[in-house]
């Protein structure tokens, strides 16, 4: 489970008294035990899924896995807040809409629904909030403006190589150790991405084929549904 270093600290005990939740800092990549922010709070921040259309296995393992640590952490007597966001707004979104010729609203109301009912059929819970990045934006951009304006990140890829070396060095620290960061902003494209399908890759990466969501129960033309808990039946 990948989760930044300002989420917990080392050495502490759950309420209870028992160190039984160890977890991967993704920062430091060693496992720690877990120690939330504040005594007895949890604040669980959980990536969901971008609805242009049916979940598949991998969604599936986001539900299951997060709601199972969710129920943990609420029967270890913590205070939890859980938070999953959902992605109404993409690239593939957008494309997918025009495709179908419908709106960007009409296409996500949908695969929120479908997604709701998958959910169900997997027995997950909803989490507390599920803000929806349409909601968000402005907040958003504040967020990106803070990063470009502190050298955190750059505009554009043709700023890429102008981006400073403590943007670059971040980048090393948060994804790869071993990226050559010279060669990197260099714009190499193979540098650029050492590993296009890493899951702890913080570009987007966007090759041959990822406007479709590999291993999915149907297509979005298809003309039947299959729900993603038939795979475990």
């Amino acid at each position: 489970m990948e989760i930044p270093t300002a989420f917990f600290a080392p050495g502490a005990l759950h309420p209870r008294g028992n160190a039984m939740l160890r977890i991967h800092n993704s920062l430091t990549r060693q496992k720690q035990d877990f120690r939330p922010i504040e005594a007895g709070k949890v604040r669980m921040y959980v990536c969901g899924m971008t609805v242009y259309d049916y979940c598949h296995i991998g969604h599936a393992r986001v539900m299951v896995v997060f709601d199972a640590i969710h129920r943990w952490l609420r029967a270890s007597a913590y205070d939890i807040t859980y938070v999953r966001n959902i992605t109404d707004i993409d690239d593939r979104i957008i494309k997918r809409a025009a495709e179908n010729g419908e709106s960007i609203q009409s296409l996500t109301s949908r695969f929120i629904r479908f997604m709701d009912e998958d959910a169900q059929a997997l027995g997950v819970e909803k989490p507390d909030f599920e803000p929806r990045a349409t909601e968000h934006v402005p907040g958003m951009i504040a967020i990106i403006t803070a990063l470009i304006e502190r050298g955190l990140a750059y505009s554009d890829s043709s700023a890429a190589s102008r981006a400073s070396d403590r943007s670059l060095k971040f980048l090393q620290r948060v994804t790869f150790p071993s990226l050559n960061v010279k060669t990197w902003a260099s714009g190499s494209s193979t540098a650029r991405n050492p590993s296009a399908h890493s899951r702890s890759s913080v570009w987007p990466w966007k090759g041959p084929g990822s406007g479709t969501s590999g291993g999915k129960m149907t297509s979005h033309s298809g003309s039947k549904r299959a729900s993603i808990a038939s795979t475990f039946a």
